[in-house]
C-alpha cells in the first residue's frame, strides 16, 4: 500500500491529548485538518490503527478512517478531523460528557477509578443519537463488541465523545483511537512462543483472555472490567441491542479470511508474518468469544 506523504512544511498545531507525538496539518488537496501521529518505534501502533478501521468497515461500525503515512522523519497514521468530515462545530470528550451528567466526576484525572463506570457513561448516553442514526447506547454497545474483538484496552474517557452540531445538538462520534489494539506491543519473540508454547497459562488461548479496559461496571466496583466483560454487562442494560445489533450478526458470518484480508496489503516493513499470524488468531479467538457470550 501507499503511505500518504507529508509535506515538509505541513505542521501547524501539536496535538495535547494523548501520549504519543502528534500534529495537525492542512492537506492540500482536500483543505481538511489531518491528524499525523507517529508511531513509536518496536511498537505496531500505525498498523493497528489502520487494520481497526479496516475491521470498523467490515462491520459497519462508525470510525475514523487512518492510513500509514511518513513526513519523511517518521511513519505513522494520518487521520482527518471528525468534526470537519460530519460539519461539526466540536468533539466533546468523555470526561467533559460524564462531568456535566456527574458534577463530582473527575474529568482532569487520565484514568479515574470506579467513578468511570458502564452504569454512568450509560446513563450520560442516553438522551442521545449516534452519527449513525441509532440509539448512542446501541451504538456506543458496538464499539465495547469491538474493543472485545480486537483487544482495545484504551477506551478511556478521553477516546470516545459527542460531537456538536451547528443546531446545537450531540450525537455520539465515531469511534477513534485504537492504537492500544491488536497487542500491537508485543515483540515478535512473544507472539511466536505465546502461538507454539505447551503452557496453557502462557498460550494465546488464555492471553486474550485477559485484556481489560478501563471501564469498571458500578462506583461501587472493586476491579476494572475485561473487554468482553465490558460488552456482556452493556448488553444487561440495553434491551434488545445483542439481538438488533448488527455487529454481532457480522461476527457470526466472520471467518479467518475476513481478518486476512485487514492485513493483505501491509508492508512486511510494518508487520511481519508472525505479527499477522497472531494477530488473526487473536481475531478469531476474540470472535468465538463474543459469539459464545453474546449470539443467542
Amino acid at each position: 500500500m501507499d503511505y500518504f506523504r507529508i509535506p515538509s512544511n505541513a505542521a501547524q498545531l501539536a496535538e495535547q491529548l494523548g501520549s504519543r507525538d502528534k500534529y495537525w496539518f492542512a492537506d492540500q488537496e482536500s483543505g481538511r485538518r489531518k491528524l499525523f501521529k507517529i508511531g513509536r518505534p518496536h511498537t505496531g501502533e500505525h498498523w493497528s490503527e489502520v487494520v481497526v478501521a479496516r475491521i470498523c468497515r467490515k462491520l459497519e461500525i462508525p470510525h475514523a478512517e487512518y492510513q500509514l503515512a511518513t513526513d519523511g522523519h517518521h511513519v505513522g497514521v494520518v487521520t482527518s478531523s471528525i468534526v470537519e468530515q460530519h460539519s461539526a462545530t466540536r468533539l466533546i470528550h468523555g470526561n467533559e460528557v460524564l462531568a456535566r451528567a456527574l458534577d463530582s466526576y473527575p474529568a482532569d484525572e487520565p484514568h479515574p477509578d470506579p467513578r468511570y463506570n458502564l452504569e454512568d457513561v450509560f446513563t450520560s448516553l442516553s438522551r442521545y443519537r449516534a452519527v449513525d442514526g441509532r440509539l448512542a447506547v446501541e451504538t456506543f454497545g458496538d464499539y465495547l463488541l469491538l474493543d472485545a474483538l480486537v483487544a482495545n484496552q484504551d477506551r478511556h474517557h478521553e477516546n470516545w465523545g459527542l460531537l456538536e452540531l451547528p443546531d446545537g445538538s450531540r450525537v455520539l462520534s465515531p469511534t477513534f483511537d485504537h492504537a492500544a489494539s491488536l497487542a500491537c506491543r508485543l515483540s515478535d519473540e512473544e507472539r511466536e512462543a505465546r502461538l507454539n508454547t505447551n503452557d496453557t497459562g502462557y498460550h494465546i488461548k488464555h492471553f486474550v483472555q485477559r485484556a481489560r479496559t478501563w471501564l469498571y461496571e458500578t462506583d461501587e466496583s472493586q476491579t476494572r472490567l475485561t473487554t468482553l466483560g465490558a460488552a456482556q454487562a452493556w448488553s444487561a442494560r440495553v434491551k434488545n441491542w445483542r439481538h438488533r445489533s448488527p455487529v454481532i450478526d457480522k461476527l457470526v458470518e466472520a471467518s479467518a479470511e475476513t481478518w486476512n484480508e485487514v492485513f493483505s496489503d501491509l508492508p512486511e516493513s510494518e508487520i511481519s508474518d508472525v505479527g499477522v499470524r497472531f494477530s488473526v488468531t487473536l481475531l478469531n479467538l476474540n470472535r468465538d468469544r463474543i459469539v459464545t457470550a453474546l449470539h443467542k
